[in-house]
């Protein structure tokens, strides 16, 4: 028992349709140069990466002032709470000794 399908319609040429088996070849040379996508979060961090002075490093103020800024923005990215450093110490200190030993057979 052969179920029969009615055959989908062919892409219509004549109307101009562009399919994926027609369609134009992409430049690799022009995609290259700039019409490549980028997210808004990347373009966003690029611009503000681009407005920021570049410290001159043998002025030890400003290579100190560049070198903090990137501290503090490091650390405030970070998201741990008090509790959980708290209880990683303690539990470091409880189980040091207690390290895996492979005993002698």
């Amino acid at each position: 028992m052969y179920i029969r399908r009615e055959a989908s319609p062919t892409p219509s040429l004549t109307t101009g349709g562009i399919t994926p088996a027609n369609r134009p070849r992409r430049d690799p040379k022009r995609d290259r140069e700039g019409s490549r996508r980028r997210s808004s979060r990347l373009l966003e961090e690029e611009s503000a990466w681009r407005d920021m002075r570049s410290p001159i490093l043998a002025d030890i103020d400003e290579a100190h002032g560049a070198i903090a800024a990137i501290a503090q923005r490091h650390f405030e990215r970070q998201t741990m709470r008090e509790g959980d450093v708290i209880t990683g110490f303690v539990y470091a200190v409880k189980t040091k000794d207690r390290a895996l030993k492979i005993l002698p057979q």
